[in-house]
């Protein structure tokens, strides 16, 4: 038999049902409009990480947020009293009586459904967040979307962020800061596929948006259109290291229309350096011309 529901629907209505823990809004844990705290279900098969995204939800309102951070503790006050409790300090032996351990998490808000800033007025139950609860998270407001990244559901499927590019380019845009890592290209990677996104988003327009990138980081940025082509990289789609990647530039492809392999072929990219530069990189600068 064949359902008549779309699949994205099955995925909400299974996901309905995942509940993971409960809002815990205590004298020591208040909720606030921008913060909760919840504890997670006593099972050791949930695993619940700094930067997840989950949902509180009643019958009318969900608030949906980013874990920020996690504890686990017991009712055992101190360490010496779990040294005498595994028979004075012998690790091999448990304890005679389980002693639960109590996990919880401090969420920092990202969205409500209703509108409103205020704190979450009860015990709510709490749930990894759906797709479709991080889309409107995420993108609550935003009318000109260009792709920003991606993050994921529970089910660790990619789920596209996107920006407003109003606020990204244009008159009433503002600077964006990158921070990551130093020394990894992290922070380099992530501005080049923040340009590609704005590039995308220029061509599905029609419009006349361009970027310049000066370069200080030696040679790197010299080389951005030495790609691989997509027949390539087809084939390494099922590789265990890089398919996953190749799955997300792909959706970006025919999502977002994130092309960077296309617009090197079509010499989109041009270069212009010093002639010392030349003769340590054997790159030349390129004619403006056409």
């Amino acid at each position: 038999m064949i359902s008549s529901v779309p699949e994205e629907e099955q995925r909400e209505e299974e996901q309905e049902g995942k509940l993971i823990g409960r809002v815990a809004p205590t004298l020591t844990t208040p909720t606030t409009p921008t913060e909760f705290t919840f504890w997670l279900e006593d099972d050791e098969g949930i695993h619940l990480e700094i930067g997840n995204i989950v949902t509180a939800h009643n019958q009318d309102v969900q608030v949906t947020g980013i874990v920020t951070d996690i504890q686990a503790v017991s009712d055992v006050r101190e360490v010496v009293d779990s040294f005498y409790g595994h028979a004075f300090g012998r690790p091999e032996v448990e304890m005679l009586t389980r002693i639960p351990v109590i996990v919880s998490a401090k969420v920092e808000v990202v969205h409500r459904s209703d509108g409103r800033m205020e704190p979450i007025r009860g015990t709510w139950p709490v749930t990894f967040a759906s797709a479709s609860e991080i889309r409107k998270a995420y993108g609550a407001g935003i009318e000109e979307e260009v792709l920003a990244g991606f993050t994921y559901d529970d089910r660790k499927e990619p789920v596209p962020v996107v920006v407003d590019a109003r606020y990204v380019v244009g008159y009433e845009a503002a600077h964006i800061n990158i921070s990551g890592a130093s020394g990894v290209a992290t922070k380099t990677s992530y501005a080049l596929f923040l340009l590609y996104g704005l590039l995308a988003y220029n061509e599905k327009h029609n419009g006349k948006i361009a970027s310049i990138a000066f370069n200080v980081k030696e040679a790197d940025l010299m080389f951005i259109d030495d790609l691989p082509e997509w027949k390539d990289l087809e084939e390494l789609k099922n590789h265990p290291r890089w398919g996953p990647t190749i799955s997300l530039w792909r959706q970006a492809r025919e999502n977002y229309g994130v092309d960077p392999i296309r617009w090197a072929e079509e010499g989109k990219f041009r270069f212009f350096c010093p002639e010392a530069f030349q003769r340590y990189t054997g790159r030349t600068s390129q004619s403006t011309e056409g």
